[in-house]
């Protein structure tokens, strides 16, 4: 018997290796299929938000829309959990700068976001409070949500002034749990472009101040021999149901009272009112809203003294000026919304003093009044006012140079939390007082101010979640009693979210529970590409908000 050729032996063992490389390509594909099957049946699963229960933080089907004054990107929810609340329409408001019809017409909806979720997550340990979780609806198995807990096993659950009630007791949030739940204010870095509806919200109130603005920073020199505060003041360009009055001089007000007279009847018509939102009564204007330039301007023309000017100069500005509301653009076509008054904020700032000598003081409303934290540079301690006249004190030295830091200060559910570089200073329990409605202290929401020449920057102000009770059968009127292994859920965005409060079967069972989402994994957005007549649109990724679930 002879042996092959050299050749043919050459191909043989090619095609051999060929085979076992194809072999090894197959089980290397075939393992990885059994890895995903696995790890989806028994470990990860993705979950795609469709309403926007759970906005501002995670985002259903939505229009991504970018303010063209200030630059700020927000999104305008297409898809709501209740029947009463339809799809967007083509314009939007602005949450940071409230600049409006914001065209929304040729914006495409995106899909909401895709979350990854660890499955059986719950099987290892108990939801905590605040927590994100998905499960099925125990009113109907077979839907999937996404909500935050609120109430645990056996505990009597209330909503009350907007805060979550735990046994009598309010659900007070720690330090990583507000700065999961906090929904944006104002951010200074984005300023909006000056125009004659937009009212700067961070002011000071002398001519002489010592404080300047450069870009998005502020700076400060001591000039005066008193108190010097950057005062912070939520404003609004149009609409709204505040009033605001300024009254006149005799002299001046028997001129400008006849142009207020009523018009002569046109029946059947109705005559248009010549100065639209301000009415007179007995020598005041009041004006209903924020009053418009067109209007500031037929006002103007009635007179030229100095003192008339100047007092319709106050009732433009303050007319602008409001409390802070649970206003979330995300839903701005929520019919019949009566905003909720806010008292709990959240301040963030970068501080650069010039050196290690003096006071740095910060100012935050709160549902009890003011508070006040001073930051002694030379000493490196702080100090936290409160109470009615700041006559509660606490002290506490610091850790740490104060040559430049960031500063925390919170007064959420009803306790003031002050953090330097990321570390929780103080957190004391306030006591909660009535808040008159046209109180100054009701338009200040933050205020700062020192003894020594520093620079502050990305100054960014929030506001806490305002749970509404509204017509919610659970927990808005009287506590509710929640079983043993049951859960009590919310969502983020309580205006419109389905959740316990509504629900015929109000509380999760445990058996219900699918897992804990920790990653959003592929949030998207849609561009558009043309080419002549053509148009086509395409999903891209938004790595911007890829993040860690919190």
């Amino acid at each position: 018997m002879t042996d092959p050729p050299p050749h043919a032996a050459m191909r043989e063992s090619r095609s051999a290796g060929f085979l076992s490389g194809m072999r090894q390509v197959c089980d290397l594909f075939l393992s990885l299929l059994i890895a995903v099957l696995l790890m989806r049946t028994f470990l990860l699963q993705g979950y795609l938000i469709s309403t926007g229960s759970m906005a501002p933080h995670y985002y259903g089907q939505q229009k991504r829309a970018v303010c063209p004054e200030c630059e700020f990107t927000f999104a305008v929810g297409t898809e709501f959990d209740l029947d009463s609340h339809h799809e967007a329409g083509d314009w939007a408001i602005c949450p940071n700068c409230y600049a409006a019809e914001i065209d929304l017409s040729e914006r495409p909806v995106n899909r909401g976001d895709h979350l990854l979720v660890w499955k059986n997550a719950c099987s290892f340990r108990d939801p905590k409070r605040w927590e994100v979780i998905v499960f099925r609806n125990p009113n109907d198995p077979l839907e999937t949500y996404i909500k935050r807990v609120a109430g645990l096993p056996g505990e009597s659950l209330a909503i009350r002034d907007g805060n979550v009630w735990i046994d009598g007791e309010i659900a007070r949030k720690s330090l990583a749990e507000q700065r999961a739940l906090r929904v944006p204010l104002f951010d200074q870095s984005f300023l909006p472009s000056s125009d004659d509806t937009w009212e700067p919200r961070w002011t000071t109130d002398s001519p002489d101040s010592g404080w300047s603005p450069n870009g998005t920073t502020w700076r400060y020199e001591p000039s005066l021999g008193e108190e010097d505060w950057l005062t912070y003041r939520q404003t609004v360009r149009f609409g709204g149901h505040q009033e605001t009055t300024v009254c006149l001089s005799t002299e001046i007000a028997a001129t400008i009272a006849p142009a207020f007279a009523p018009p002569e009847s046109t029946f059947p018509f109705t005559p248009e009112p010549r100065f639209p939102g301000v009415r007179w009564d007995r020598g005041c204007l009041i004006a209903t809203g924020a009053l418009s330039p067109s209007t500031m301007e037929k006002l103007t023309d009635l007179s030229s003294s100095p003192s008339y000017r100047d007092a319709l100069q106050t009732l433009f500005q303050e007319s602008r000026q409001v409390t802070v509301s649970d206003f979330l653009a995300y839903n701005h076509e929520v019919p019949d919304h009566q905003p909720a008054v806010v008292h709990d904020f959240f301040l963030e700032a970068s501080i650069q003093p010039d050196q290690q000598t003096g006071t740095v003081m910060i100012e935050l409303g709160s549902s009890a009044g003011p508070c006040q934290c001073h930051l002694d540079l030379t000493a490196a301690t702080a100090t936290l006012h409160s109470g009615k006249e700041l006559e509660n004190r606490h002290q506490a030295q610091l850790k740490m140079p104060l040559n430049q830091f960031v500063v925390e200060m919170s007064s959420f559910d009803d306790q003031i939390l002050v953090a330097i570089n990321g570390r929780e200073i103080f957190r004391e329990s306030l006591s909660r007082t009535a808040m008159k409605e046209n109180s100054v202290e009701r338009l200040s929401v933050a205020r700062i101010s020192g003894t020594t020449p520093f620079e502050i920057g990305s100054l960014r102000l929030f506001r806490d979640i305002h749970y509404t009770g509204g017509s919610g059968m659970h927990g808005s009127e009287i506590p509710y009693q929640i079983p043993d292994g049951h859960y009590f859920v919310l969502g983020d965005n309580s205006r419109v979210s389905s959740d316990s409060r509504l629900w015929e079967q109000p509380t999760v069972p445990r058996k219900l529970l699918i897992g804990k989402p920790f990653l959003v994994h592929l949030p998207s957005t849609q561009k558009r590409i043309g080419w002549g007549k053509w148009q086509w649109t395409y999903r891209c990724p938004d790595f911007s908000r890829i993040r860690f679930v919190r």
